[in-house]
């Protein structure tokens, strides 16, 4: 019951978030006011396994708030007793603007501040005898747990222990400084609003009462648009969880941060580029380097999760998995070493909901059966639509709710949702409804506008800009524009304004109001691939990009035909399944970096599995295409790309990889695939070679339970979490790498009008 009152007071502080709308998720907001502050006791228990660690400083700090990682504010502090117990006192007194002085165990939320008035809280606890015997302090011995906001910690009940870190940690990662072992974020609507929801998805990791990983939860409502409640069933990764405990638990339960088990953990632990971070200017260089070992496990967590493949060095993988061989007190843990250390999360709808259509029939859906593809709103909700016959559109909180349940058959066989500035949700139908293919635009509230397309062909793709315009490509290669459709009161058929490809499956708009499309081949051999670029006619002249101008109307487009080679295994574009824009910004002259996925319907071997950077030139219709130098490992038949905050882009892989690279085993998996902005992979790589081939082993390879079939469709959301569709119209789940990504600007359009494609809240 404790655990279900604390899900339910996190759901009533997300309501008091204040709701992003076009830039004001990327400007400074102040909080409401904090007027319902109790006292009380905030208190647990500090184990290291199972052992409680005995003179550990337990210290209480507010969350940051001028930028990722930025600096805490001490606000409490005390020492754990001889059976591991500690607490606090909150008062009801209240301090004008911030934490007690001197510092003690008791502290007051702050009454006077206008900027944070209700922080965010969290809790570290470092060093202390961790064997239980009360001889020896083990300095590298640290854990981590976050809290909630200020008015509400009074009543927590906490067990600090490794787990507990492990939940905490891998939701909030990008928030996370090592270096001063912080929890900050920037005080932008969107930025704020992306901790609190991470916050809030701790509870389906672990139980910080308990200490312990939760085997799952489920979440029961009547969704809008339906009829009946409905139930989503969160399912974690709880062998990773634990497995992840056990290897810092073989640290902290030494006496000496310089023990064997420590020094491997730190030397295997290996930390990433910062350039791939929430924290590009991070240095991690002095971490471990003073006298002695001054390194803890909180940091060596952090480089774990932030650097999951460990350096894409195997022995690193087996040296870290050989740690839980002399203790393993967290059950169950994988008995053989996995690919890598994010911690993955399935959302499965378990029932069917009922809705009654415009035509007065009703129709019925399993709730997230058939997701291929995910957007992502303002407020960090997924929204996806079913790629099979029966049709439907779906909505999910960041934490698992279900929110909306609507349209079925009108949408059915549909591959995309789009979102626009105005937050509506825009899906295409396969199916004829009225003798036409129609757009169905779905208000949040609850109602949706049929915007009909065209009776010759189904839609194929759709992208909305920042200007409220939506597009969309149909199979007979038409490019075709819904002019202001975002706040439009009355339907207007759409225009025809330029002709692709007939394959035209991905296309994303950039901040500069240009189009991509990709003209996706997919047959092995010779082939003829392309990507379009669609931009406004009246830059024809040549005129040069400016920052915070517009390219101009949408009409009368003109279009570059971006060719690659047409076979062999170098070819630039071959069947570009994916695309993924990120804007660039050179001293407030903005450009775009276009990233391409090369995939293969068949996934047939000999052909590289490349990515494909096209970088737009300074005059209208003219493009830089560079080849990656690296093959990505596991890129086996890519199906879908998304870009985060730091420029890392994300595929999903439709094909099995050949076994578990680090293990030998020949256990066939699915895999999903990272790579840098600049062409590193930062997922696994195989040890046997590059893997660059059809059938290559590598990437984030994950049991059958999270990627029950190939990985289809890409979203990254304001808190850094990863969410991935699956390539099915009967499979009924999808899957969330938790924080492995970089938080990034929701939902695209937005970023799009904001200068911010690809850019961190």
């Amino acid at each position: 019951m404790a655990r279900v009152a604390a899900l339910a007071r996190i759901s009533m502080l997300l309501l008091l978030l204040p709701v992003l709308s076009g830039c004001a998720g990327l400007t400074p907001t102040a909080g409401p006011a904090n007027s319902f502050v109790t006292g009380g006791t905030l208190a647990g228990k500090v184990h290291g396994g199972n052992q409680a660690v005995s003179g550990a400083t337990v210290s209480l700090y507010a969350v940051g708030t001028s930028g990722y990682g930025s600096a805490a504010t001490l606000y409490a502090q005390t020492t754990t007793d001889g059976g591991g117990n500690f607490s606090f006192t909150q008062t009801t007194g209240g301090s004008p603007t911030g934490p007690p002085s001197p510092i003690t165990s008791s502290y007051a939320c702050p009454t006077g501040s206008t900027t944070n008035p209700n922080p965010q809280m969290y809790l570290i606890s470092s060093g202390g005898a961790t064997q239980g015997t009360g001889n020896g302090n083990n300095s590298a011995a640290a854990f981590i747990a976050a809290i909630g906001q200020c008015s509400t910690a009074g009543s927590v009940q906490l067990n600090l222990n490794e787990v507990t870190s492990v939940g905490t940690m891998a939701a909030l990662q990008q928030y996370f400084n090592p270096a001063t072992e912080s929890f900050g974020y920037p005080s932008t609507t969107q930025a704020t609003l992306g901790f609190a929801n991470g916050v809030a998805a701790i509870p389906n990791l672990v139980n910080i009462a308990l200490g312990e990983a939760v085997s799952s939860t489920s979440y029961s409502a009547t969704p809008t648009g339906a009829t009946n409640s409905i139930t989503v069933t969160v399912t974690p990764d709880v062998n990773q969880i634990n497995l992840l405990a056990d290897i810092i638990a073989a640290c902290i339960n030494t006496t000496s941060s310089t023990s064997t088990n420590c020094n491997t953990l730190f030397a295997d632990a290996v930390p990433p580029s910062a350039s791939v971070t929430s924290q590009p200017s991070q240095s991690f260089s002095t971490i471990g380097t003073g006298s002695g070992q001054s390194e803890d496990t909180n940091q060596a967590l952090y480089f774990l999760l932030t650097n999951p493949d460990s350096g894409a060095v195997q022995a690193n993988m087996t040296g870290l998995f050989g740690l839980t061989a002399a203790q393993a007190p967290f059950q169950p843990a994988y008995a053989t070493a996995p690919t890598d250390w994010t911690v993955a999360v399935s959302y499965t709808g378990s029932s069917s909901c009922t809705f009654v259509t415009a035509d007065g029939s009703a129709s019925t859906q399993v709730f997230l059966e058939g997701v291929d593809d995910a957007a992502i709103d303002s407020q960090g909700n997924m929204w996806a639509s079913a790629a099979g016959s029966s049709g439907g559109l779906y909505e999910i909180s960041p934490t698992g709710q279900p929110l909306t349940c609507a349209l079925g058959g009108l949408a059915a066989t549909s591959t995309t949702a789009v979102i626009d500035t105005a937050g509506n949700v825009w899906v295409g139908s396969g199916v004829k409804a009225n003798s036409y293919y129609n757009f169905y635009r779905w208000n949040p509230s609850g109602s949706y506008t049929t915007w009909p397309t065209s009776t010759s062909s189904a839609p194929q793709s759709a992208t909305a800009d920042g200007n409220g315009n939506v597009f969309y490509a149909d199979a007979a290669g038409n490019l075709k524009e819904f002019a202001g459709a975002a706040t439009a009161t009355s339907v207007s058929s759409p225009g025809t304004i330029a002709t692709v490809g007939t394959t035209p499956l991905f296309m994303q708009v950039d901040s500069l109001d240009n189009i991509w499309v990709t003209n996706t081949v997919q047959s092995s051999g010779s082939v003829t691939a392309s990507i379009y670029e669609v931009y406004p006619s009246n830059n024809t002249s040549g005129s040069t990009y400016e920052a915070g101008t517009s390219n101009g109307s949408y009409t009368g487009f003109q279009t570059a035909n971006i060719a690659g080679s047409t076979t062999g295994t170098d070819s630039q574009i071959y069947s570009p399944y994916g695309i993924a824009v990120r804007t660039l910004n050179n001293s407030g002259i903005y450009s775009s970096m276009v990233y391409s996925s090369n995939g293969a319907g068949s996934g047939g071997a000999g052909y590289s599995y490349r990515w494909t950077y096209i970088t737009p030139g300074s005059t209208v219709g003219t493009a830089t295409i560079t080849d990656s130098a690296v093959g990505l490992a596991g890129s086996d038949s890519a199906r879908g790309l998304a870009v985060d905050g730091a420029g890392n882009v994300w595929q999903a892989n439709n094909n099995v990889s050949t076994g578990n690279w680090v293990t030998g085993s020949t256990t066939a998996l699915y895999s999903v695939s990272e790579i840098s902005a600049t062409g590193a992979a930062l997922s696994a790589t195989s040890a046997s070679g590059n893997g660059i081939y059809g059938g290559g082993t590598g990437g984030f390879q994950k049991q059958a339970s999270f990627l029950k079939t190939g990985a289809r469709g890409v979203a990254v959301d304001p808190t850094g979490n990863v969410w991935f569709g699956q390539n099915s119209s009967t499979t009924t789940n999808i899957m969330e790498l938790v924080g492995a990504g970089v938080p990034v600007v929701t939902p695209l359009a937005v970023g799009a009008k904001n200068n911010a494609l690809g850019q961190m809240p």
